[in-house]
């Protein structure tokens, strides 16, 4: 198979391969597809690296609430519960809060079955229900700020530490580190970051597999493309509610 495409670096390719009917057929149209194939051909998984950024990092407390300015960017902290609570750019509510440490999700009919929406219930709203033990605030130089939240959860078996580095131009790295240092926690639903993006955005964007929910072990009907959708086309509907998996 001729293949004109000359790879080039910092790219991934993929081969398609799809099987149609030329002609219509008896309760089949035109061009109907019976078979597909997605077959990696050159390249590799792009890795994300954050380039220095320009600009300056301006930051007020007022009280528990701790804005920062880079940019066209405003962000704003609530300190006392250790939540990033509102991200603006140029004006526009981007996130409404978080991302916030999350150790719980909607439980499946396996979960249930094996007790796990009881046995794991206390995770529910771990982060939640626990106050800060530790902020710190630091300008790190004109052009980037961090904000570090520690917290410890279920009574002390765990703690979570989350940061977030600002810089000038309004990017946001956030790190997560999670320590158990008590009980005998043999499972989690989860562990992850939980956030509510402003309701006004409709169109969701994003490279690798779908436009359906699918799993490390059940993905290969998804193939990986630059997928656009509409935000209402990802509700999943399910009897009980349950998880709708990764896109």
């Amino acid at each position: 198979m001729p293949i004109k495409t000359k790879p080039k670096s910092g790219k991934e390719y993929f081969l398609n391969i799809s099987y149609r009917f030329k002609n219509a057929e008896p309760f089949l149209e035109k061009e109907y597809e019976i078979a597909n194939e997605q077959m990696p051909y050159a390249g590799a998984a792009i890795s994300f690296d954050m380039a220095a950024a320009r600009g300056n990092v301006k930051a007020d407390k007022q009280g528990n609430k701790l804005t920062l300015k880079a940019g066209n960017a405003v962000v704003e902290f609530d300190t006392e519960k250790g939540l990033l609570t509102s991200y603006k750019m140029s004006g526009m509510q981007i996130l409404e809060n978080g991302p916030a440490p999350s150790f719980y999700r909607a439980p499946t009919d396996n979960d249930i079955g094996a007790g796990l929406n009881k046995s794991l219930r206390e995770w529910r709203k771990a982060y939640d229900n626990n106050i800060v033990e530790d902020v710190k605030t630091e300008q790190l130089n004109a052009g980037s700020y961090k904000v570090s939240f520690t917290k410890n959860v279920l009574n002390g078996k765990a703690k979570t530490q989350q940061s977030f580095t600002i810089f000038g131009d309004g990017t946001i790295k956030v790190e997560n580190n999670f320590t158990v240092d008590k009980g005998d926690f043999k499972s989690l639903m989860r562990i992850g970051n939980n956030l509510q993006v402003n309701k006004e955005f409709t169109r969701i964007q994003w490279y690798g597999r779908g436009p359906w929910e699918n799993y490390w072990d059940r993905k290969y009907a998804g193939e990986v493309a630059c997928t656009h959708v509409h935000a209402k086309t990802k509700r999943a509907v399910f009897s009980v509610r349950a998880p709708a998996g990764k896109r």
